[in-house]
C-alpha cells in the first residue's frame, strides 16, 4: 500500500471484527473479518503505510481495544453512536463501511478514552444505562399485560416499592367497583402489591 492516509473502521463483536479500509479518495480499498484477538487486531493496521486513523464504536471492549491500538496507529477515535438513526442495510460490513466513510469526512465525535483508570467509571456508567433501558422495557411489557386484563396501571404505581401506593390504587378500584378488584390477591412476598389470582392467570 502507498503512504497515503488509510481510514480504518472496525465493527467489533465478541468473536469477530469486521474491518473496512478507505482511501483518501473515499474509495473502499479493503474489507476483511478478523478474530477479536490482540494479535490479529494489531497486525492488521501494522501492515499499512502512511497515517492510519482507526475508528470503532463505544462498547464493552472499547477501552481494551483503544489501549491496544493507540501505540500503533496515527489516531484512535472511539465514537458513541447510541441513539443515532442507522441508514441503509444493517450488517457488520455495512456498519464498518459507514464508519470508515464518516471517519474520512471528519464527522465522528470521539468519546474520551485518554486514561485507563477511567475505564471502571465508564463501565459502570454503561452498565447503569443498560439497566435503566432493560428495566424500562420490562415495565412496559408488564403494563401491557395489565392493560390486556383491563387493570389500570397509570403512572409509576406498578413500579412502586411502597405498599401504600398499591393499597391506594386497590382502594380506588374497590370504590369504583372495578372488576380487577376481585381478580387481585396478595400472595406471600408481594410486599402488599397486587398479584393476579389463579383464576385470572389464564
Amino acid at each position: 500500500m502507498t503512504r497515503a492516509t488509510k481510514y480504518v473502521a472496525l465493527d467489533v463483536h465478541q468473536a469477530t471484527t469486521a474491518a473496512s479500509v478507505r482511501a483518501e479518495t473515499g474509495q473502499v480499498i479493503a474489507r476483511t473479518v478478523l478474530p477479536t484477538e490482540a494479535q490479529a487486531l494489531t497486525e492488521f493496521p501494522g501492515g499499512m503505510r502512511g497515517a492510519v486513523p482507526v475508528a470503532f464504536e463505544e462498547g464493552t471492549q472499547a477501552q481494551w481495544l483503544h489501549d491496544l491500538l493507540i501505540p500503533l496507529v496515527h489516531r484512535v477515535v472511539v465514537c458513541d453512536r447510541h441513539g443515532e438513526k442507522r441508514r441503509g442495510n444493517k450488517g457488520d460490513r455495512m456498519d464498518a463501511d459507514q464508519l470508515s466513510a464518516r471517519l474520512g469526512r471528519g464527522e465522528l465525535r470521539a468519546v474520551y478514552h485518554g486514561s485507563a483508570h477511567r475505564a471502571t467509571l465508564q463501565e459502570l456508567t454503561r452498565t447503569y444505562r443498560n439497566l435503566v433501558e432493560d428495566t424500562t422495557r420490562v415495565m412496559l411489557r408488564l403494563k401491557a399485560l395489565f392493560r390486556a386484563r383491563a387493570i389500570p396501571t397509570r403512572g409509576k404505581r406498578l413500579q412502586s416499592r411502597d405498599p401504600s401506593a398499591c393499597n391506594v390504587q386497590r382502594d380506588r378500584q374497590a370504590k369504583r367497583g372495578d372488576r380487577c378488584g376481585s381478580g387481585l390477591n396478595h400472595g406471600p412476598g408481594s410486599a402488599g402489591c397486587p398479584q393476579l389470582s389463579d383464576e385470572n392467570r389464564g
